[in-house]
């Protein structure tokens, strides 16, 4: 059986802008599983369910982009 773990990765930015709106500090996590071929070979392949992002406009960005985002303040 092959193997599956949930991942999460997060960084902090200082500022980020989207469009003409400020620059504010920024957070976002990328929240998937991860999986790994039964076998053991091949590449290991990471999946986005869902971004959570604390800039509202990089979420709704993302959203208008068809992407899974979701702002937390």
């Amino acid at each position: 059986m092959g193997q599956a773990a949930i991942v999460v990765r997060a960084t902090r930015c200082l500022g980020v802008a989207v469009g003409q709106s400020p620059a504010q500090p920024t957070e976002l996590s990328q929240i998937g599983p991860n999986l790994v071929a039964p076998d053991g070979t091949g590449d290991i392949n990471n999946y986005t369910v869902i971004y959570v992002l604390t800039n509202q406009a990089l979420a709704e960005h993302f959203q208008t982009a068809g992407l899974p985002a979701v702002f937390r303040s």
